[in-house]
């Protein structure tokens, strides 16, 4: 998974789309990130260093993630598309296993 905030007047959509290319043609297929969380904050510590386990343990559970989006990694369309509550509930059951 990847974290990051976004600058506003960003378009997601061109960069979810310029980011799958560049990861397709540069990275091997099990190096691609499955998800891709776009957040509205990251908190920091005091000396301004990212709280990465926080991150962790949301994971990608959008009960968890403060209403942030998080985009799923199709392999079969070589896109990122955003991640409903049905998909999770497939990729947690087991149901969906292409990834």
């Amino acid at each position: 998974m990847v974290a990051f905030p976004a600058n506003d007047g960003c378009d997601v959509e061109d960069l979810l789309t310029e980011a799958a290319q560049r990861f397709t043609a540069n990275l091997a297929s099990y190096a691609i990130p499955v998800f891709i969380r776009i957040c509205n904050e990251v908190e920091k510590t005091g000396t301004y260093k990212l709280k990465k386990t926080d991150l962790q343990k949301n994971g990608f559970d959008l009960a968890k993630v403060n209403n942030d989006p998080i985009y799923f990694f199709n392999s079969a369309e070589k896109k990122y598309v955003e991640l409903t509550a049905e998909l999770q509930r497939q990729i947690d059951s087991g149901e969906y296993t292409r990834i």
